[in-house]
């Protein structure tokens, strides 16, 4: 039986999966693809994908969320939850230069510490300037990240002190019912839903 012959994009892809344990179509389009059309791009993610699938370099499984699959190497994939968030990690990607993502980062100290689903810094071409952003992330799958939670967040300064203010916080909604939190003076805060629609609105 011949081995495949494993192309640079297919070697990127799989230290992906290494490193973040999963991957689905439109993030591999978005992270591998993103030099042609969004269509194409997932068109193509999509063909690679199964043809790492059917050498044995990759496993998948069907979410029942999008009826999508999720490939992965080892173990279980991710959740929902989780892969929500290298979802926004992989959209944001095609909008800007990511220079740092942090998973689960925290803030805080004793009773009112508090665990954020991710972080990311992003650099923006808007014309004349390049802007640095920084986005605060909650995935709210099936708790919704409340006022408490912002409060202590805010209060513990450790966002100010890296980067001289508050970053927008980024909040992705499974439901269209659940409970959108507004901006003020202390925080500008962004709700989206499940698809990212809006995403780039961090940017305006």
């Amino acid at each position: 039986m011949l081995m495949m012959y494993l192309k640079e994009n297919d070697k990127k892809i799989l230290r992906f999966v290494e490193d973040n344990k999963s991957i689905t179509i439109q993030i591999c389009a978005d992270l591998f693809f993103n030099k042609t059309s969004r269509r194409s791009a997932y068109i193509s993610a999509s063909r690679r994908l199964k043809t790492l699938h059917d050498n044995k370099f990759l496993k998948r499984f069907r979410k029942t969320i999008n009826d999508e699959y999720v490939y992965y190497r080892e173990g279980n994939p991710l959740g929902y939850h989780k892969m929500k968030l290298l979802e926004v990690y992989s959209r944001l990607s095609t909008i800007g230069e990511i220079t740092r993502f942090e998973k689960e980062f925290v803030v805080g100290t004793g009773k009112a510490k508090r665990k954020n689903d991710g972080l990311i810094e992003i650099k923006v071409d808007q014309g004349e300037y390049i802007n640095t952003y920084a986005v605060v992330i909650e995935i709210d799958y099936t708790h919704e990240t409340n006022w408490t939670k912002i409060k202590d967040i805010i209060n513990s300064g450790d966002y100010q002190e890296m980067y001289g203010a508050m970053p927008t916080i980024l909040i992705v909604k499974r439901y269209e019912h659940m409970k959108k939190l507004n901006s003020n003076s202390d925080v500008e805060i962004l709700n989206i839903n499940w698809k990212l629609e809006g995403i780039e609105q961090l940017f305006e």
